[in-house]
């Protein structure tokens, strides 16, 4: 958990392929190069799959912007 929070590559081959494809996806506002597309279904990821974590971006998203609008108080402890 701790190198995905820092940005850091997991160790997993297939899922930091997956890991650079959303958070490059979540920096251009969902746009993906070919070339990452073709690297994600090369490390096995279906289109299903993709569409999947895509579809889990957007409701994180989503849900970060509906908590700034209600300005909901966290329940979490905060991170060190």
């Amino acid at each position: 958990m701790e190198a995905l929070r820092s940005g850091k590559d997991v160790g997993d081959a297939k899922t930091d392929v997956l890991v650079g494809l959303v958070r490059g996806a979540a920096a251009s506002n969902g746009r993906v190069p070919e070339p990452v597309w073709q690297d994600a279904r090369a490390a096995g990821w279906t289109g299903e799959q993709l569409a999947e974590a895509f579809a889990y971006l957007g409701l994180s998203v989503f849900t970060g912007y509906f908590l700034n609008y209600a300005a909901t108080e966290l329940d979490v402890p905060a991170r060190s």
